[in-house]
């Protein structure tokens, strides 16, 4: 931050970008692993994996960063995230898949 505002820190354009069905790239996981070292992040917010690497909480632990994993849907048990829906509470869920 920089006089109150999110200042842009790094980027890259992948030349094979992360689809939403693999999860997975070699040069996303090296960037990434590159700038945890480099900018000593001490937490790593992750409010939802798709765009991003499924070994994303994995690098962040190994640099020694605090990992804060947001539910905000059911991503992270069914790709089709719309596949599931409350069965009368809020914990139970049916997937529709």
């Amino acid at each position: 931050m920089q006089d109150g505002k999110l200042v842009e820190i790094a980027s890259r354009e992948l030349s094979d970008p992360i689809e939403p069905i693999r999860h997975v790239s070699t040069e996303y996981d090296e960037t990434v692993a590159g700038w945890l070292q480099r900018f000593e992040f001490e937490v790593v917010h992750i409010r939802h994996l798709a765009w991003h690497s499924l070994n994303l909480p994995q690098l962040a632990k190994l640099a020694g960063c605090t990992v804060v994993f947001s539910f905000h849907d059911f991503y992270t048990i069914c790709p089709r995230s719309s596949c599931c829906r409350t069965m009368g509470s809020s914990t139970a869920v049916t997937c529709n898949s």
